[in-house]
């Protein structure tokens, strides 16, 4: 198992991080295509928790402080892996913290947001099984709603930040910019 950045810039491994809920730094990335859709996934079954649920594009954690000073490149290699696709067009739009039970775990994070803008015709190719079951595209008004009608079929932390109002009003005028 890996070991992942903690709050102080300590490391730990990863599973005692979350069976100890010790704060720690992660990150988040959403990624839309030119109809403002969003780019979603669900977690595959063989994930250690929060398996099958509805997710963002692609989230993760700095295993330690050269990861996080070199973000680009920590997250290009994270969507390299969960994706198969090379991309690192992102823009950081803000950080988040939380601190959520998820089963016997506790996701006690300091969430950095990224966005970024693709075009990707999904293939099987782009779905690493121990990774993401399945792979699509949803509008943002329509995931926002539907999390709302059906809350379990989401992760936690995704919850969390899509019912973030300033996040939102961010990716909307992040869009408003750059997709017409």
């Amino acid at each position: 198992m890996t070991n992942i950045l903690l709050e102080d810039f300590s490391t730990e491994e990863k599973l005692k991080v979350h069976q100890l809920g010790l704060r720690h730094h992660s990150f988040s990335v959403f990624i839309f295509d030119d109809n403002r859709r969003l780019l979603l996934q669900r977690r595959s079954s063989l994930k250690y928790h929060s398996t099958n649920l509805l997710t963002n594009t692609c989230c993760g954690h700095y295993n330690d402080i050269d990861e996080l000073f070199n973000f680009k490149e920590t997250i290009r290699k994270n969507i390299k892996r969960e994706l198969n696709i090379d991309f690192d067009k992102i823009f950081k739009i803000k950080t988040v913290e939380y601190n959520l039970k998820v089963g016997d775990l506790i996701e006690n994070e300091i969430d950095d947001i990224y966005v970024g803008f693709i075009n990707l015709e999904i293939k099987e190719e782009n779905i690493v099984k121990e990774e993401i079951s399945e792979l699509f595209y949803k509008n943002m008004d329509e995931v926002i709603k539907d999390i709302n009608i059906h809350p379990q079929n989401y992760t936690e932390w995704f919850k969390v930040i899509m019912n973030n109002e300033i996040i939102i009003k961010c990716f909307n005028k992040i869009l408003d910019k750059f997709i017409k």
